[in-house]
C-alpha cells in the first residue's frame, strides 16, 4: 500500500484510470478559486462512466462564509458550507449527479458514521 500526504493539486494521477474517487471532507476546504481546478482534477482521473463520491458541509455544517468573505477574512473559517443547488451548479458541469442528499446520523450500535449537518453526494462522470 502507498501512503503519500500532499496537495490533492500536486497529486500525479494517471488520466482515465480511476472507476471511484471518494472526498471525505476535502472540498469543503478548497478555497472558492480552486474549485474549478479540483473538479477538473477529479474528472480527468476518473475513467468515462467512473464514480464520485463527496461528503462535505451543509450549510449549517460550514462556517457561514460566503465566496468573497473567504478572500475578506483570509480565513475559510473551518471550511465551507453548500447549499444543494450550489453543489449542484459546480458538479453539474463535468458529472450528472446521481444522488445528493443530507446524511443521517445512524444509531451508535449500527457501527455506521453519518452527520445530518453533512450532504452525501454520489456522481457520474458523463
Amino acid at each position: 500500500m502507498l501512503l503519500r500526504h500532499q496537495s490533492v493539486f500536486e497529486l500525479q494521477l494517471e488520466a482515465g484510470s480511476y472507476d471511484l474517487v471518494y472526498d471525505s471532507g476535502c472540498f469543503h476546504h478548497i478555497p472558492p478559486h480552486r474549485r474549478n481546478a479540483y473538479v477538473a482534477l477529479v474528472s480527468r482521473a476518473l475513467k468515462p462512466g467512473g464514480l464520485f463520491g463527496l461528503a462535505c458541509f451543509r450549510p449549517e455544517g460550514g462556517s457561514g462564509y460566503w465566496d468573497q468573505e473567504v478572500y475578506e477574512r483570509r480565513s475559510m473559517g473551518g471550511g465551507l458550507g453548500y447549499a444543494e443547488e450550489r453543489l449542484r451548479e459546480i458538479w453539474s458541469s463535468t458529472f450528472r449527479v446521481r444522488v445528493l442528499r443530507r446524511m443521517n446520523k445512524p444509531s451508535t450500535e449500527s457501527g455506521l458514521f453519518g452527520e445530518p449537518f453533512l450532504w452525501a453526494l454520489l456522481a457520474q462522470k458523463m
